[in-house]
């Protein structure tokens, strides 16, 4: 139940996210798929309460903030 409420969260978050990030070449980074993957990792490194879990997740967090930053 944690996790689809978590999900739920996300697919909210992006989905408003969609919404303002306009169109073109300015357009933002990051909607409805990666805020619903990312909340659903969060939930799941949560639920299982494992420091290394988090460490990873933490880590692929930030490659992935890292990989849009240089993309732009």
């Amino acid at each position: 139940m944690n996790l689809a409420i978590a999900a739920a969260i996300g697919l909210l978050i992006g989905l408003e996210r969609e919404r303002q990030k306009g169109q073109g070449p300015g357009r933002a980074a990051a909607g409805i798929r990666t805020f619903t993957l990312v909340a659903l990792a969060g939930g799941l490194a949560a639920a299982l309460e494992n420091e290394a879990l988090a460490a990873v997740g933490l880590a692929f967090v930030g490659a992935a903030a890292n990989a849009s930053y240089h993309h732009r």
